[in-house]
């Protein structure tokens, strides 16, 4: 602030500032000195990651060195930097890490930032872990073999649900990601929208073991993406299991939702009974005649 007379701003009571500084966003707090904390610092590390953001989005014209761009990693640094110019005032700064700014390059393509691309495979892993399906496509239409990829690839992209990335793999590498593990990873961090994408294109073995995944994870919402799509055996799995970790939401689900066909009265009675719990019995008996008079 300057030492000159105070401002308009500067007379306000300072519990005033504060609250108009907050609806503006952190980085009007950070530049009128208002953050709700004692500097940079002092933030957690999403509201670090929203703070660089918002710099690069808006193109921010005050000192960068004062975003804390050295605690920030990963494939969310400065997602939204888009400008050369932008991007010089980065690389400028002093200390900044040599991986954000590769990430920031390939996620844009800025192909003279990356220097050679003489190993195009190491350069796609790369181009995963940042979240560049840009760059990664520009790899496959330049000659990169789909065969010399791994597997973990399309793991890692699945691992933060990144479905543009899921997309160009599987549009040029479609068994790499069948006989990955991919569906397992999106299931297991609850990715939605990449499981809804993966189920289509993965074997009966991964439906299967990823709603097994889901059952154990607690994961409803991912259970009744998967549960349509599994098989008999693999619905009757899940029940049982539902019943064991005594899920009596995700029981009722399954119990109300699965063909009728799919489960054997009978035995699910004597396996709850064994398993389950009185609760989960007495939802089964309640489900299972609502069922009954259906029909």
């Amino acid at each position: 602030m300057s030492s000159g007379p105070p401002s308009h701003w500067d007379r306000l009571p300072a519990e005033l500032r504060r609250a108009v500084a907050r609806r503006a966003g952190l980085l009007a707090q950070l530049t009128l000195g208002c953050l709700p904390t004692s500097g940079v610092d002092e933030l957690s590390f999403e509201d670090k990651l929203r703070l660089c953001n918002e710099a690069a989005e808006t193109g921010w014209q005050g000192d960068w060195a004062e975003l804390p761009y050295t605690q920030v990693s990963g494939r969310n640094a400065f997602l939204s930097l888009r400008s050369r110019a932008a991007f010089e005032r980065l690389k400028a700064l002093p200390d900044v890490p040599p991986e954000l700014l590769r990430g920031v390059a390939l996620r844009n393509v800025w192909l003279d930032e990356l220097g050679p691309l003489d190993n195009p495979v190491l350069v796609g892993i790369d181009s995963v872990a940042a979240g560049a399906s840009r760059m990664l496509q520009h790899l496959f239409d330049a000659g990169m073999d789909p065969t010399e990829l791994p597997q973990s690839m399309a793991e890692l992209a699945a691992r933060y649900g990144d479905v543009d990335m899921l997309r160009a793999l599987h549009a040029n590498a479609p068994e790499l990601v069948r006989a990955s593990r991919a569906l397992q990873r999106a299931t297991h961090y609850g990715h939605a929208d990449a499981v809804e994408f993966l189920v289509a294109v993965s074997s009966d073995e991964h439906l299967g073991w990823s709603l097994r995944t889901a059952v154990s994870d607690g994961r409803l919402e991912m259970v009744k993406i998967l549960a349509p799509r599994c098989t008999r055996l693999r619905r009757r799995e899940a029940l049982l299991r539902a019943a064991q970790r005594l899920d009596v939401d995700m029981f009722t689900w399954l119990l109300r939702n699965i063909p009728r066909d799919d489960i054997d009265i009978h035995q699910a009675r004597q396996l709850v009974a064994q398993y389950g719990s009185p609760e989960i019995a007495a939802v089964f008996e309640h489900v299972a005649a609502e069922r009954d008079a259906e029909l």
